[in-house]
């Protein structure tokens, strides 16, 4: 006996899709816990997916379902509805809505009658707000299973589906954006498609904005003006930030009881997240809405104050990167240049100042000139942005600067020791002479005790490999032992902090990258002999780890390198570079690659992947590496050829050959899969660099693609080349469904399988709404799109697909 009460969502009669894989779950979650609660704020599209849910409970499910609809606020009535509700019926859905209204009697009540459920009954409760308090105790008890918001959101297939009762089709860069953006807000959804009818010609992203400012004065309105006086100065106070934990809500509000009314707004609403133990955030258009209205109501000078103010409280806490960006919104450049130069006193490596490279866009040539540092960290940071020809000017101007310097001042001492840092670390340079320059520096007493020695040098530059670090060390490869018995003390030293167990891991990875028999016993020992010497630099940490999963890849055991992987990630302190946890969540996604497992791959490169576009960096190699083998699985020829030319570029410029590597073979992979047969001499010189430094499994690690494109080359076989071959071979057979093209059926969304399905038994549209309880609209446009995506045009040829890929 279902007991439904629902009440605060718009509809659109006509535009509304059955949401059919979120009733699944619902009706997943109830088998696990007989009582389940759903909350989301106004406008979520709840209640229309209750009202779907309570309509597949009777038809399906075979439940009861006896509906109750409340007049809002009518609390009473409600009452006395459920003193006769029938407690011992075991088949009972309950769906409630508006518990954010509710008075203590009612809810205290509502959690009597919910204790004395029989266990074999169901019962699904919603509202705008999180669990109330008279509540608590059920969901501590485990009596009660929740969905939150997220859950309610629409995905992107369930956008896409949503626009088209629209009979709009939207582009994958739209999908995007509203999820991200409008955050699957079903309300907002529905104003972009109306809007969108009415001017189709104009964007998405632009007329947005309007739309957005609309909906968050309601948001206002409607939610935030109705919380207490100091929860509303709090949320304002706490507008010009991203995210904040306890001590920085009550630096910048000034309210030292800040954190229990975070708690508190956090319990009650969505208004603001908590995203671990202890760090807030808000939902996007709240901090936009809030944002918006805190420019109405206070005046320029004061919202740079509140961000001077954010600025020097992330500056006491070490935040370098935070104060700088509120240093840059205040557009305070005095505070600005004073906290790069103590960030560089701090930290003298490259990986720290990749996190300010805005900062230092922001900051003028003369100020820059002003000091030796700023002069190195603008040098370096023109580097990381791949501007070599910039980079190596702003060293010219430190090379004046000490020129012009008196010779016992200490800004000459200071600019000397830049100048020595940036001759072994500068990235443009390659590694033409870094080991004389290594040797060198470390028998100079005066460098070796100065900062920037004692914090150290960034071999690792952010990711699991030493060999294709900082620098790239293939040409150390053939001398790899060599270099190791002769030098391996005196380039620790020069590293600095950061040399402690260099040597060790990085012959580990030359014996990885060059074994011919594929015995990786040698290398495994290695970094674990290099790890054991690792003090406290997690990127040397983290590399080290990063070559044992790729050992352990390279064996064919996925899962554990899959695992180190992970456990990386998961023990990162907070205060790690931010690409390289990026750099390690790429790893992980080309690991799941070779498993043939893509969606979260896919995913990243939708939602959060670098944009080449916009600003190459150095940096987002990685990255970049990873976007190319996505662009050549999903066939996107025109994205990856400039991705390619792009990673060429940097590669010949910068002297990376290990990416020449890479990039010969995409572009030979590239060139085969649109039957250009200029493949063959990108494969060629692929094979030709990997020879030349002794390198294998740079090539092995393509696994599939590149032992079928070595083979049909048929080149002269040697014992180098049938060792490339071995191992290549061996991959492939470890891993079959690595970059794989995507089946011949492309991934249809929930609906347009169900309309699929009967589409090629030969059914018409009519006769498909009528089984499938759609409208006939639905139907038209879901076969729409399925005509889209098979490449056809008529249902006569999309019936001749499903028989070629045996669906009939």
């Amino acid at each position: 006996m279902p007991f439904c009460v629902c009440g605060d969502g718009q509809t659109m009669e006509e535009n509304i899709i059955i949401r059919t894989e979120k009733i699944r779950e619902i009706g997943e979650a109830l088998k696990a816990k007989n009582i389940l609660y759903i909350s989301a704020f106004y406008g979520s599209g709840k209640t229309v997916l209750l009202d779907q849910t309570a309509a597949v409970a009777a038809e399906e499910w075979g439940r009861n379902v006896i509906r109750f609809d409340a007049a809002y606020n009518n609390w009473e009535t409600f009452a006395w509805k459920l003193a006769g509700i029938d407690c011992e019926n075991d088949n009972v859905l309950f769906i409630f809505d508006s518990l954010h209204a509710a008075d203590s009697v009612t809810l205290g009540k509502l959690s009597e009658f919910l204790r004395n459920l029989p266990e074999t009954a169901q019962a699904i409760l919603c509202g705008r707000a999180k669990v109330p308090e008279k509540m608590n105790g059920m969901v501590l008890r485990g009596d009660m299973n929740i969905l939150g918001v997220d859950f309610v959101m629409f995905s992107k297939a369930e956008i896409t589906e949503l626009f088209g009762t629209y009979e709009i089709s939207l582009r994958n860069e739209d999908v995007l954006y509203l999820k991200t953006r409008v955050w699957g807000w079903v309300l907002m959804l529905h104003a972009v498609a109306r809007k969108l009818g009415d001017s189709p010609a104009v964007p998405i992203s632009s007329m947005r904005l309007g739309i957005g400012e609309k909906f968050g004065e309601t948001f206002l309105k409607d939610i935030v003006y109705r919380l207490p006086d100091d929860e509303i100065t709090l949320l304002f106070g706490l507008a010009i930030l991203e995210s904040f934990d306890d001590e920085t809500a009550r630096a910048v509000t000034g309210l030292d009881n800040a954190p229990a009314l975070m708690e508190g707004i956090a319990a009650r609403s969505y208004i603001i997240m908590r995203e671990n133990s202890d760090i807030y955030s808000f939902i996007p258009f709240v901090k936009e809405a809030l944002f918006r209205e805190l420019k109405r109501q206070k005046s320029t000078s004061q919202i740079n104050a509140m961000f001077r103010r954010a600025g020097k409280h992330f500056a006491d806490r070490d935040m370098i990167p935070e104060a700088a960006k509120m240093y840059i919104q205040a557009q305070d450049l005095e505070a600005l240049k004073l906290l790069l130069i103590q960030s560089a006193e701090k930290r003298p490596g490259t990986s720290e100042l990749s996190e300010l490279l805005e900062a230092y866009d922001e900051m003028p040539r003369e100020m820059i000139l002003e000091h030796p540092l700023l002069i190195k960290g603008k040098c370096i940071a023109e580097s990381l942005r791949g501007r070599a020809a910039a980079s190596e000017m702003w060293y010219d101007e430190l090379k004046a600067y000490i020129a012009n310097a008196p010779k016992s001042s200490p800004e000459r001492k200071t600019a000397e020791e830049a100048e020595a840092y940036l001759d072994i670390s500068l990235a443009q340079r390659g590694t033409e002479n870094i080991l004389r320059l290594l040797l060198s520096a470390a028998k100079k007493s005066r460098l070796t005790s100065s900062g920037a020695w004692s914090t150290g040098f960034n071999i690792a530059g952010n990711s699991v490999s030493l060999m294709n670090g900082g620098k790239d060390f293939c040409r150390w490869v053939p001398k790899g032992y060599e270099i190791y018995k002769r030098f391996r003390v005196p380039v620790e030293m020069a590293v600095g902090r950061g040399g402690s167990g260099l040597a060790d891991i990085a012959i580990a990875e030359c014996e990885l990258e060059s074994r011919p028999d594929g015995d990786y016993t040698n290398a495994a020992d290695y970094v674990i002999k290099g790890l054991s010497r690792v003090t406290d630099d997690v990127e040397m940490r983290c590399a080290g780890q990063g070559i044992q999963s790729r050992i352990f890849a390279a064996r064919g055991m996925i899962e554990d390198a899959i695992e180190i992987t992970d456990n990386m990630i998961d023990r990162l302190p907070r205060g790690a570079p931010r690409r390289l946890r990026e750099n390690l969540t790429v790893h992980k996604l080309t690991l799941q690659l070779m498993q043939g497992y893509n969606e979260d791959a896919y995913e990243w490169l939708e939602l959060r992947s670098p944009n080449e576009n916009n600003a190459f960096s150095i940096l987002d190699r990685y990255a970049y590496i990873l976007k190319m083998r996505l662009y050549i699985m999903l066939g996107m020829w025109d994205k990856a050829k400039y991705l390619a030319a792009l990673l060429r570029n940097y590669a010949e410029s910068y002297d990376r050959p290990y990416i020449r590597i890479k990039v010969h073979i995409f572009e030979a992979e590239i060139f085969r899969r649109n039957d250009d047969m200029q493949w063959r001499e990108e494969m060629r010189e692929a094979l030709t660099l990997a020879r030349k430094y002794k390198l294998l499994r740079v090539i092995a690690d393509e696994g599939a693609p590149a032992e079928s494109m070595i083979k049909a080359l048929k080149p002269r076989k040697d014992e180098w080349l049938n060792a490339v071959l071995l191992q290549t071979q061996l991959q492939a057979g470890y891993y079959p469904g690595y970059m794989a093209t995507q089946s011949e059926r492309p991934a249809f969304t929930e609906n347009e399988m169900l309309v699929w399905a009967q589409l090629v038994k030969g059914l018409k549209n009519k006769e498909i709404a009528a089984a499938l309880g759609f409208t006939e609209r639905n139907v038209k446009y879901h076969t729409i799109e399925i005509y889209k995506k098979l490449g056809v045009n008529s249902r006569a040829e999309a019936i001749k697909k499903a028989a070629e890929i045996g669906e009939i």
